[in-house]
């Protein structure tokens, strides 16, 4: 048999984030909801349907991170178009300014 061969569309490009933010969200869900029932000193398994149902919530918010970040990147970019100032870079830490903005601020 020969391998399957990928398709070329949108289906084949997928993020490679999706699967680990969906796994931190789920595990976020968990201990939200042992958090909750320890805080309140009830037994951490009180009620495991709604342990079950934040889990899901929060791993469907984990799953749809990387787009919501990419969406609104993609909207500041637009806004600083329309501002003449410089492109924001994907996943920069610290300041929200551009390298352009950033070499500026360091000669000065």
């Amino acid at each position: 048999r020969r391998p399957r061969r990928r398709r070329a569309g949108p289906r084949a490009r997928r993020p490679a984030m999706t699967v680990t933010t969906a796994l931190l969200g789920s595990a976020s869900g968990v201990m939200i909801g042992l958090f909750s029932n320890g805080v309140r000193k009830l037994p951490l398994l009180r009620r495991p349907w709604e342990i079950v149902i934040v889990t899901g919530f929060m791993t469907y918010l984990g799953h749809k991170y990387p787009a919501m970040e990419d969406s609104t990147l993609e909207r500041v970019n637009k806004m600083r178009e329309e501002r003449k100032l410089g492109p924001l870079d994907k996943n920069v830490w610290g300041l929200g300014i551009s390298k352009v903005e950033a070499a500026q601020k360091s000669r000065d």
